[in-house]
């Protein structure tokens, strides 16, 4: 059985994370530490394939650098939450030294999509806009209504990525 590890450490700027992560085990990172301000963390686990990584990201709203929502309009959210998507992909990447990473954006290493959307009637046509908008190319997308969320977000995204070595 391979390892598994909660590591709480700031990713992003930390020279030592190389020195942390052991590549062949299944990792789990707090994502607090990838932004300044307090906010719904999400967790990324990074789960090793013979030929990559798989990068499984829990629920991400769309909040800006302060820890607020962007806007109380899903399509905005939805673009902010995926934006927080792309930057804690891009942060793996480099802490995972993935060759030919920055040829393309993080989006195209999405392969599948979860949003939970509040009052789905309302707002599902908004959030396929600002998926259309990201221009995510390949990724499989499941929309799913639910009462409520948290901060009273309109949007939660859970994404899947596979960054291939």
């Amino acid at each position: 059985m391979v390892g598994y590890a909660d590591l709480p450490v700031s990713i992003l700027g930390d020279e030592r994370v190389r020195d942390i992560i052991d590549k062949r085990a299944i990792r789990s990172y707090y994502i607090q530490g990838v932004f300044e301000a307090p906010l719904h963390c999400s967790h990324v686990t990074v789960v090793p394939t013979i030929d990559g990584y798989f990068l499984e990201l829990s629920g991400m709203i769309g909040f800006d650098e302060q820890g607020k929502l962007v806007d109380e309009n899903a399509k905005f959210q939805t673009l902010k939450a995926l934006k927080n998507i792309e930057r804690i992909v891009t942060v793996i990447a480099e802490a995972y030294e993935i060759e030919n990473f920055y040829r393309t954006t993080a989006l195209n290493y999405i392969v599948a999509t979860r949003a939970d959307v509040v009052n789905l009637s309302q707002n599902s046509g908004l959030v396929n806009e600002a998926y259309d908008l990201s221009q995510i190319p390949k990724a499989a997308r499941t929309i799913v209504g639910v009462q409520e969320l948290p901060l009273n977000a309109l949007v939660e995204i859970t994404a899947r990525a596979y960054l291939k070595k």
